[in-house]
């Protein structure tokens, strides 16, 4: 009887064990669970992202590119739209001096047909003074060269959109900063050409912005 006593103890005490190991799982699964569902509830239906630079696509683009790099973004839209216009402004000295339209797709005619997602592609090349642009989606791929002025400087530099970028339809949005200097230049990010602060000590700034209509 007292063996048997003991041996019920020891098995509730096992029992209670597992129990609470049980119940740490169940806490942690359901924690796991809560912040997956709750980023993407919270993840916007339409957004655009820079291409990690480890990732393969990345090292792939910069052995093609040159000793310029490549910028490469990803786009992915729930909600149909009608047009992506790409735009190009040039700054000098803290002024704009021109912008055009470098690219646009339309499909106005059957929306339908409006890529979920796809690709920009930004190739600078300074020795030629131009940028490869790549729009590629699901079923096609567009390129053309736009002419730049980038050997008349030696300094150079960039900046471009790092996280997430929710896209806002009907609104143009920044991408990719190209900075030129004589001799020195000034770091500028995304958000600051957005917002009109610009330094006069960046002789020559090539912006590129898009918007989804």
């Amino acid at each position: 009887l007292i063996q048997v006593t003991k041996d019920s103890k020891e098995k509730q005490k096992s029992l209670k064990r597992m129990l609470a190991i049980l119940l740490v799982i169940t806490i942690i699964t359901v924690s796991l669970l809560g912040t997956i569902i709750f980023f993407k509830l919270n993840q916007p239906s339409n957004y655009i992202v820079a291409v990690e630079r480890d990732s393969t696509e990345m090292q792939t683009a910069e052995l093609l590119s040159g000793v310029d790099g490549a910028f490469l973004f990803k786009y992915f839209t729930k909600d149909k739209f009608q047009t992506l216009t790409i735009y190009m402004s040039e700054y000098r000295s803290g002024k704009l001096i021109g912008k055009e339209e470098i690219f646009s797709c339309s499909y106005t005619d059957n929306v339908s047909l409006s890529p979920k997602e796809g690709m920009i592609v930004l190739i600078p090349d300074n020795i030629d003074s131009e940028v490869e642009l790549i729009v590629a989606t699901e079923d096609s791929k567009v390129t053309g060269p736009i002419t730049v002025d980038s050997k008349s400087y030696n300094c150079r530099s960039s900046s471009q959109i790092e996280e997430e970028t929710e896209i806002q339809y009907g609104k143009e949005q920044g991408l990719l900063a190209l900075v030129y200097g004589i001799n020195r230049f000034s770091t500028i990010t995304i958000d600051e050409i957005e917002k009109g602060i610009l330094k006069r000590e960046n002789a020559c700034i090539y912006y590129f912005s898009f918007k989804f209509e």
